[in-house]
């Protein structure tokens, strides 16, 4: 659980293609969605206002995120990882 994302005032949807991962317990306050999240991020329709936060399980899925949503109109775009995994990122 991430109270300090999830009890803002922020609306937070959470999107994951696993459903063992996506509960309740884990988001009781986001709306969760249950799909894979490049399709997800392909048909979402963001206000410009929005943010995105990739923090996915695989490295590879991180980055076609990033690439699939950096053209986008949104506020931002952060991603979680370590420094190693950011200096790869920013090396491709």
């Amino acid at each position: 659980r991430h109270p300090d994302l999830l009890d803002g005032p922020d609306r937070v949807t959470v999107v994951d293609a696993r459903p063992e991962w996506l509960n309740e317990d884990r988001f009781p306050t986001a709306t969760r969605v249950l799909a894979e999240p490049l399709a997800f991020a392909a048909g979402w329709r963001a206000s410009p206002r929005a943010g995105a936060l990739i923090a996915t399980h695989a490295h590879d899925l991180d980055q076609a995120l990033v690439e699939a949503l950096l053209p986008r109109d949104l506020a931002w775009i952060g991603m979680l990882g370590s420094r190693a995994k950011v200096g790869r990122f920013l090396m491709r």
